[in-house]
């Protein structure tokens, strides 16, 4: 019955459970604290519900809703088989940038804020963000939107603002890593498009007023479905480069197993 109640609004629940008790001179029973919670509920208000369900959805690997997660990724170049031209490109259009952004100010050009990876699952698009983020030293802020879609488009939405501004709070540079963006961000012509429409637009108004933030935020977003995304979202200055991630090959393959096998201790017999 205490769902969606933080720990202050249990502790309240109690306090007026054993005062009025105290004052009736009668002892608790499970009725009374049934009537006090019911009395109680209608007391939390929106933004008190839309703060805890963003403190409570523990989205990706982000356990708890707050900036102590936030950090710098320890998956380096190193740490990914393969993938040469995929790191190339990253180097090339994102970190080089970001790392010399005084240039590109003196001439006028406008850095990438966003990139897109797309490829079938399991094939390193989560550690190729992560890896970007420990090549520009970067705080790293990671959101699942397979698991904020369940908490529904209207707190979905207050959780992505509340993301970007952690974000800008960590910047100089900080990168934010949206897996599976298609599922809260689908194409709003599409038949379930207007149900996501308010995050699409909260999407949309962030990563616009990521421009010509000093230091920068990049958000690296991937998805299986690139198909599935709203067309505005890779317009320029949003998701300017769309990064294919391809499944390895033989030789790919044996550069992972190299990388995984490369701390094992192997006796010779």
């Amino acid at each position: 019955m205490t769902d969606r109640f933080t720990g202050a609004d249990i502790m309240n629940v109690v306090r007026t459970a054993v005062l009025e008790s105290l004052k009736d001179g009668k002892p608790i029973t499970q009725g009374k604290l049934e009537e006090i919670i019911n009395r109680y509920k209608p007391s939390l208000t929106y933004d008190l519900l839309e703060k805890y369900e963003a403190f409570r959805l523990q989205y990706s690997r982000l356990r708890t809703y707050g900036k102590a997660q936030v950090g710098i990724p320890e998956v380096t170049w190193n740490d990914i088989g393969d993938l040469d031209v995929v790191k190339e490109v990253i180097n090339k259009y994102v970190i080089t940038t970001m790392q010399r952004r005084d240039i590109l100010e003196k001439l006028g050009i406008e850095p990438i804020h966003g990139i897109l990876l797309f490829g079938p699952p399991g094939v390193g698009k989560t550690l190729v963000a992560k890896a970007t983020a420990n090549m520009l030293k970067a705080n790293f802020v990671e959101l699942n939107g397979a698991e904020l879609a369940r908490v529904g488009p209207e707190r979905a939405a207050a959780v992505v603002r509340d993301v970007f501004n952690m974000a800008r709070d960590n910047a100089p540079p900080a990168v934010i890593f949206i897996d599976e963006i298609d599922s809260v961000a689908p194409p709003r012509d599409s038949p379930i498009g207007g149900v996501w429409s308010n995050v699409v637009s909260q999407l949309l108004t962030e990563m616009d007023g990521l421009r010509g933030l000093n230091g920068g935020v990049i958000v690296i977003a991937a998805t299986n479905r690139p198909w599935f995304i709203d067309p505005a979202l890779l317009r320029p200055g949003r998701f300017d480069k769309v990064i294919y991630i391809p499944p390895p090959n033989r030789d790919a393959r044996r550069e992972i197993i190299r990388i995984h096998i490369r701390n094992a201790e192997v006796e010779e017999g």
